[in-house]
């Protein structure tokens, strides 16, 4: 049996593909800076993070969700 290699995928990739998250909440995160040290502390309380660093991009994925979701900017 060949076992499948694991490759490590950043997070950020993920989420921007993986649209049917579980999750309650959305935190959207605009900023230029990485910050990944207060990202991950920040999904301590939430896994399903945003990271945008141009507005127009995250101002678009904000108009695209459903009005029922819930969203932390």
């Amino acid at each position: 049996m060949e076992m499948i290699p694991i490759l490590e995928v950043p997070n950020e990739s993920f989420s921007k593909r993986n649209d049917n998250h579980l999750e309650s909440f959305s935190l959207i995160w605009l900023n230029n800076n990485e910050n990944v040290h207060i990202q991950k502390e920040l999904r301590n309380t939430i896994n399903h993070i945003e990271t945008f660093d141009d507005v127009e991009e995250c101002k678009n994925y904000i108009d695209k969700t459903s009005e029922n979701d819930r969203l932390v900017l």
